[in-house]
């Protein structure tokens, strides 16, 4: 609603791995995946009426932590088994030096 736009590109990603995997009592279905993984990004807002930059910079590198939750599914179009993500979060950042 501001006309914000986030530079979307990703530089790397790295130190991923699955950090739970738990019972989902709730619905009753198959297993939680929570995995955490980093990611190089360049950190850079721009305004999209003039591509002016509001935040950070195009050389401005940012190490994020994110944290994903996965769990599968039942396709009954296609009757296979599917993995969804159910929960995405961002879990802080750091410079990248």
């Amino acid at each position: 609603s501001e006309g914000l736009v986030v530079d979307p590109h990703i530089l790397s990603m790295e130190n991923s791995e699955i950090i739970a995997a738990e019972v989902d009592v709730v619905n009753k279905g198959s297993p939680i995946l929570l995995l955490h993984f980093m990611c190089q990004q360049i950190n850079c807002v721009r305004k999209s009426s003039d591509g002016s930059i509001v935040e950070g910079g195009e050389d401005e590198i940012r190490a994020n932590s994110y944290i994903c939750a996965f769990q599968r599914e039942y396709n009954e179009v296609d009757n296979s088994l599917e993995w969804k993500v159910i929960d995405f979060r961002f879990n802080g950042g750091i410079a990248w030096v």
